[in-house]
């Protein structure tokens, strides 16, 4: 099995952290996920995707080029989510964290998913 997902190691963590410390709801959260374009990750779990994986090349990533990109990605994010994101004002249908766990909503939720696929 393969998953990918947002990266842990950069804005996404404070946003996330954000959201689940109840202060920023999913909506936000999810606009807040697509900031900056800073990346993905991809995660083999299974043996079968170990097995299936193999060796093309590798080059080289020269830090001069590639980390000052990585912040400006990182910084852009982070100050679009200040200024547009973090204080915005919460509407009455608005879930937060707090309102999923009470209500015990599960992924497939209509009201989750509506959000998310916006």
């Amino acid at each position: 099995m393969i998953l990918i997902g947002y990266r842990a190691d950069d804005s996404y963590f404070s946003f996330a952290e954000s959201f689940v410390q109840n202060g920023l709801p999913l909506r936000s959260l999810n606009e807040a996920l697509h900031l900056g374009k800073l990346g993905t990750q991809t995660v083999l779990i299974s043996e079968k995707a170990f097995r299936n994986l193999t060796f093309d090349g590798a080059g080289f990533a020269d830090k001069t080029v590639y980390y000052p990109k990585f912040i400006a990605r990182d910084s852009n994010a982070r100050e679009t989510y200040r200024k547009e994101i973090r204080n915005r004002r919460s509407y009455k249908n608005d879930i937060f964290v707090l309102d999923i766990l009470r209500e015990e909503m599960k992924d497939n939720d209509s009201r989750i998913q509506r959000i998310l696929s916006i």
